[in-house]
């Protein structure tokens, strides 16, 4: 594709099922996440991993990820080794703090 013709990146957020995972187990599965961003990214298209959030209570994992199509999102996640059971296109609004220290 033609550098006239690649699409802006967009923002996905990718959702899946995720056990409980001891600290060691989440480290080595961002590992995976940002070695796979990085390979992809290698090939030349735009992409990135934003955010990786575990939320245990729902044996839920979130994945926040920059990228020009979902296809490169599934790219990411099947060289990582991870399945998720639906990817969408989302929007991020900037967060800002309330706290006066900024916590």
């Amino acid at each position: 594709m033609s550098e006239q013709h690649q699409r802006s990146p967009r923002t996905f957020l990718a959702e899946g099922y995720s056990p409980a995972l001891t600290a060691r187990e989440r480290a080595q599965r961002l590992a995976r996440l940002r070695g796979a961003a990085v390979a992809i990214a290698r090939t030349g298209r735009r992409v990135a991993l934003l955010a990786c959030v575990d939320v245990p209570l729902d044996e839920t994992c979130l994945l926040l990820f920059r990228a020009e199509s979902q296809g490169d999102v599934e790219a990411i996640l099947e060289q990582a080794g991870i399945s998720c059971d639906r990817i969408v296109q989302a929007s991020i609004d900037a967060m800002a703090s309330t706290h006066p220290e900024g916590v």
